[in-house]
């Protein structure tokens, strides 16, 4: 009869908890017409600032666990990958847009372009 009790008890207990935990925030935000801006948001307090996406070019991390630096292709950036087929002494422009572009990681933000 007490396990009984201390079930119920502990199953309510635990379900105000969890639902106080889990209360529904609606917010949006606003990136300006074809993503002009970038929007930095707190999940706390909701939007912290913005600022236009064309004001940087390249970004470097600043953790300290890796050394990614990213490129702001929005912006008109590209990073073109040369497999140089001598050395650079002969370094020619010749055929660049078969190099191949590498690109930021949009999944893994500690893989940039670079």
């Amino acid at each position: 009869m007490k396990k009984t009790y201390f079930l119920v008890l502990a199953s309510t207990i635990f379900t105000v908890f969890h639902l106080s935990a889990q209360t529904v925030k609606l917010d949006s935000t606003v990136m300006g017409s074809q993503y002009a801006n970038q929007i930095f948001y707190d999940m706390k307090n909701g939007q912290v600032g913005s600022a236009s996406i064309a004001n940087w070019d390249i970004a470097h991390t600043s953790d300290i666990r890796d050394n990614c630096i990213r490129v702001n292709h929005i912006n008109g950036i590209r990073v073109i990958h040369y497999k140089p087929n001598t050395s650079w002494e002969s370094f020619d422009t010749a055929g660049w847009k078969t190099w191949g572009m590498n690109y930021n990681d949009i999944h893994n933000h500690e893989k940039g372009a670079m």
